[in-house]
């Protein structure tokens, strides 16, 4: 089985990809410069609680067993972990990379805009799910009605083949994630948070 390790596993979108992956099966480890503070604790016990292996940035995270790696922009060159991936020549594949190869699997619907993705990309999969067609969710928020089914509250995984997730719109890699669904929503965009 495929092993992908995330950097920032902690961060939202990270944490919610993660959990996807779990979700459908796809082993999962990570680490986060967060990794032994207090504030990340509860998030720690609840990837680890769904099999994801958490470790520190030390680059011991990556070893022959590992496939791919999945970064976000908060990531730096110089961290050990992409260090380690770069001199075992693995894949690194960014968050929004990653999302695309998803979202192309899917029926998807996909939300974007400078504010309110997050609550707009929720209500759509209520609605949804209200409905009785069992979508699955990428967010960047969590949901609290998933949260009280003692999920993180972020991803959710449903029966039928609609997704609905949170597009990123603060990089040029916009277009990987909106380009693809059946659907795409860009709610309001303000061009000076893009960045490179």
């Amino acid at each position: 089985m495929p092993k992908h390790p995330f950097y920032r596993i902690f961060g939202s979108g990270m944490s919610a990809l993660a959990q996807y992956l779990r979700f459908q099966g796809i082993t999962v480890s990570g680490s986060d410069r967060l990794v032994t503070s207090e504030d990340t604790a509860s998030l720690r016990r609840s990837l680890e609680g769904l099999g994801c292996t958490i470790s520190s940035q030390d680059g011991s995270g990556v070893n022959e067993e590992t496939d791919a790696v999945c970064i976000s922009t908060a990531i730096e060159e110089s961290n050990p972990d992409i260090a380690a991936a770069c001199i075992r020549g693995l894949p690194i594949l960014h968050r929004s990379d990653l999302l695309a190869t998803i979202i192309a699997t899917k029926k998807t619907i996909a939300v974007t805009g400078t504010s309110g993705k997050s609550t707009v990309a929720a209500m759509i999969f209520e609605f949804l799910t209200a409905c009785g067609k069992s979508p699955s969710l990428i967010s960047g928020a969590s949901l609290r009605r998933l949260e009280k089914q003692g999920l993180i509250g972020n991803a959710y995984s449903g029966g039928s083949d609609l997704l609905v997730v949170e597009a990123d719109e603060a990089t040029e890699r916009l277009l990987n994630t909106v380009r693809m669904p059946q659907c795409s929503l860009i709610l309001r965009r303000i061009i000076k948070r893009l960045t490179r």
